[in-house]
Formats: C-alpha cells, sequence, structure tokens
C-alpha cells in the first residue's frame, strides 16, 4: 500500500479531525518528516485513536501531557487513546517517523463486546498510561517492536488479505502491552483525567480567543481554576506559561497566513492579537529566526507540509 505523508487538521479544541483510515478498516499508515511542519514540529493534538510510531532517523523529542521522552532511531512509541501529544526534533537534524493511527473496534470488532471490555478498555481508561516509549529497556521491548515492524511490513506489501495480518500484528502487540501493564486503582485517581480535561479547556479557550487581548486570569476562568493553579498545569503538561503558549501560537497561525494568504502584514499582525507591528516582527524572528517579509518572500517558493487550524 502507498505510504501517506502526515498532515494535520486540528479543530478548535486539538482534536485532530482527519478520519484515518476508513469505515471498514479503521487504520491509517502514515510517513512523517519533521521538515514538513513549521518549526520542525508537530503541535500539540489529540485523538481518539491510538498511535504507534517507529523513529526511521534522527531523535524525536515527545511530549505526553506531563511527559517527555526522547525516542532515538529504531526505537518505538505507543500513544493511548485521547492523550495529548506534541513532538519535535531534538538535535535539529533530519528525523523520520513512521506511524499506524488506528481505531481501537480494528482489534475488538463490537464496541460493546467481551473483546473491547475486556482487553480494550482496560488499557484505553487507564488515565495514568499516557503511553510506553519501546527503547529496550526491558525484553519485551523488542518483542513490542517486532509485532509494529511486521504491521507495518504487511500494510506496505498491501498482498492479498493484508488487513488479516495488519490486525493480528496489532493485536499480537497489544496482547504484549496487557501482559506488562496492570492498571490499578491508584491509575483511576480524578487527579489525571481532571487534569487533561483541564488543559484541553484552557487551549481551547486560548484557540478561540488567540486574536483577543486575553490575560492568564481569563484563561484561568474557562476552567475554573484559578491562575496559580492554572500556570502549574501548562507547567507541567505544555512545559511554559499560558502566555507563552498564546504567544507561540499566534506565531503559528501568522506563520501560516503569510505562507498561504496575501493578507497585508500589518492586517496578520492585527488579526493574531499583537498590538503593534514592531513587537509583531521582533516576537516572529524570535520564533521562526527571520522577519514576516523574509518567512513570506522565502517560504512562499517552498513547498511545505501545512498545519491546518480550524
Amino acid at each position: 500500500m502507498e505510504l501517506v505523508t502526515c498532515k494535520l487538521l486540528i479543530d478548535a479544541n486539538r482534536q485532530e479531525l482527519i478520519e484515518h483510515g476508513s469505515a471498514l478498516f479503521p487504520c491509517a499508515r502514515y510517513h512523517c518528516d519533521f521538515h514538513e511542519f513549521y518549526n520542525d514540529e508537530i503541535p500539540w493534538h489529540w485523538h481518539e485513536e491510538i498511535e504507534i510510531m517507529l523513529v526511521e532517523s534522527g531523535t524525536m523529542k515527545l511530549q505526553l501531557n506531563s511527559k517527555t521522552f526522547e525516542v532515538k532511531p529504531g526505537q518505538g512509541v505507543f500513544i493511548n487513546s485521547n492523550v495529548l501529544h506534541s513532538a519535535t526534533i531534538l538535535d535539529k537534524t533530519d528525523c523520520k517517523i513512521s506511524s499506524f493511527v488506528f481505531h481501537t473496534k480494528l482489534l475488538s470488532g463490537s464496541m460493546e463486546g467481551l473483546f473491547r471490555q475486556r482487553f480494550i478498555k482496560p488499557l484505553t481508561s487507564c488515565n495514568s498510561l499516557f503511553g510506553i516509549v519501546f527503547n529496550g529497556s526491558e525484553e519485551w521491548h523488542n518483542d513490542v517492536l517486532i509485532s509494529i515492524q511486521q504491521a507495518f511490513n504487511a500494510y506496505d506489501e498491501g498482498e492479498y488479505c493484508y488487513e488479516l495480518l495488519v490486525r493480528e500484528h496489532l493485536s499480537h502487540m497489544w496482547y504484549l502491552l496487557m501482559q506488562k501493564t496492570k492498571s490499578n486503582e491508584d491509575d483511576k485517581k480524578l487527579g489525571y483525567g481532571q487534569e487533561t480535561l483541564r488543559i484541553k479547556e484552557m487551549l481551547n479557550f486560548i484557540h478561540l480567543h488567540f486574536g483577543e487581548n486575553i490575560s492568564i486570569s481569563q484563561i484561568a476562568k474557562s476552567t475554573n481554576i484559578s491562575e496559580r493553579e492554572c500556570l502549574r498545569c501548562f507547567q507541567k503538561t505544555i512545559g511554559c506559561a499560558p502566555i507563552q503558549y498564546l504567544l507561540k501560537y499566534r506565531i503559528s497561525i501568522a506563520a501560516q497566513l503569510l505562507n498561504t494568504t496575501e493578507v497585508p502584514i500589518i492586517k496578520i499582525c492585527d488579526e493574531t492579537g499583537f498590538d503593534s507591528p514592531s513587537y509583531f516582527s521582533k516576537m516572529f524572528k524570535r520564533y521562526m529566526g527571520c522577519s514576516p517579509t523574509t518567512y513570506r518572500n522565502g517560504n512562499n517558493k517552498m513547498n511545505k507540509q501545512l498545519v491546518s487550524f480550524s
């Protein structure tokens, strides 16, 4: 089967909108080169589907909610359902990954049957299981990596009944996960799910109102917490303060507008929430390495993959 270049279409709540695979076979295979994304970064997003990755080259810095991992060539990743995640290149060299994004009904069939209740939900409902990096630190990691690679191979070869082989290898991977990861009562504490929900609500507020003069107080109020708790949640999960995230998000929107439209720069400055063109230019250069004018003139000639924000 043909490899698909990784694209992101994300709604205002950072949930990915693209249907992965089809209703009959809810599994899609992707190839991602980080240089195809602005600032070599896959932005924060989440989706109901499970995602598994293999790093082909370079080193990836992966963030899963509040956890950060380094993933090196030959290593793999499991990302659980509905987990906020982002990724970037660690050393600014080439970094390429292969991935599967699949709905758990591929493995369980019925959404209410025994397989889902006994073998799928224990993992997908485990609030502390954001994901796992298969780095060879435990022997069973190698067995998982073999299953993932076999699933990739079956999909890529696309021979008759390849769907059965893909499902078989992914099911074996899931079996290994079930054997090695045991959820307990501590995993089900409200704190984990509540904190994730708060972050999603605050991100939603920022993405809807980034063009306005919003404050930390308003961001915190969007999920009924204190400013101090807002700062703590952002620092723990996103790794920066809310206003820093807001600034970075505004720049990403500005970069998209510069690269895909002819909207005047001064209007882009206003629409993305900057008070003055000089401050906009200063912040843009800090994050993108050049002025808005230089970026528009240079990057319009490059065929870069866009990250779409709806």
